[in-house]
Formats: C-alpha cells, structure tokens, sequence
C-alpha cells in the first residue's frame, strides 16, 4: 500500500510540474520562430534601405493566435512565446493586430477585443521590437485587452509576465 500512494503522489507531481505555467520572461532570443506556414509577407529584404522588425508575442496562456497587419496586409499570425523580424520599406507604417479566425477567438475578436492600431515611423535601416500581450481572462471570464507594446524594456516584460501569467 505503502508503494502504491507513493506512486500516486509521484504522478501527482509529476503531472502539475508538467502543467505549470513557464515564468521566464518571452524576449525576441529566448522565444520560438513563427512557423513558416503562418509568416505570409515582408520575409525577405527588398532593398539597401529596409527598416528591420522584430514582432514577439510574450503571453503565454492564451491559446488564441494573434494575427498581425503591415500597412493592411496580412503578414503573421502568432502562437504564444513566438517571434519573427519583418523587412519593411521605410517611413510612415501602420500596425494593427487583432485575434486571428478560428474556433471561438474570432467572434471574441468581434464582441470584446477590437483590433488595434499605430502608426510609427521607420527611418532607413532602422531595427525596432514590438511585443504583442493579450492578456488573460480576468476572474470574471471578459477577456482583457490586446497590446502592441513599442520596445519593451526588460523590466516592462517582467510586469507583463507577472500580469498575464496566474501566480499559483
């Protein structure tokens, strides 16, 4: 009897040590490269003067993918803890991201989580990271906010992880 509840608390452990949520911190080198199927534009260099993009997704709960747009053309969509850089042509661009379609975080898109949008300005040969956050639901079940964060300094993505991850 004695081998058998040590064989249950073994599983036990084991299983919610597999379940726990990662606490490390998502940065542009520590996260995983969007799979190719979902990376649809801007992949390569066109030019002397492209401007550099580094877009990383830094939840780590939210199962639903964010889709992102470079001047209203579908570039990306994101799982959690991915990555990847963009080649834009420089000046004035406009991001937007929103949830992408599929099962039910398209009509959570529509009702509670419209998209968002910034222009920024990308000088020739310029490199710049932008997180993307959607944060957890809340206790009550709404869905919280989607983020498009400019150049989030370590400590910003230490609060984010501490925000969008359930402390257990």
């Amino acid at each position: 009897m004695k081998n058998v509840a040590s064989l249950i608390l073994a599983l036990v452990s084991l299983v919610s040590l597999s379940c726990a949520p990662r606490r490390s911190v998502v940065t542009p080198t520590t996260a995983d490269q969007v799979s190719r199927d979902r990376l649809f534009a801007f992949q390569t260099p066109s030019g002397d003067t492209n401007s550099i993009l580094t877009v990383t997704r830094v939840d780590s709960q939210n199962s639903c993918d964010v889709a992102l747009y470079i001047n209203e053309v579908h570039v990306a969509n994101f799982e959690i803890r991915e990555t990847t850089t963009f080649y834009v042509p420089p000046g004035e661009t406009l991001l937007q991201i929103r949830l992408a379609a599929g099962w039910l975080c398209d009509k959570i898109s529509d009702v509670l989580l419209p998209e968002r949008e910034q222009k920024i300005l990308l000088k020739p040969n310029e490199h710049k990271f932008f997180s993307i956050i959607l944060y957890q639901p809340s206790s009550s079940g709404c869905p919280r906010p989607l983020y498009l964060l400019p150049d989030p300094k370590p400590q910003q993505l230490q609060e984010i992880k501490d925000l969008t991850e359930p402390q257990n």
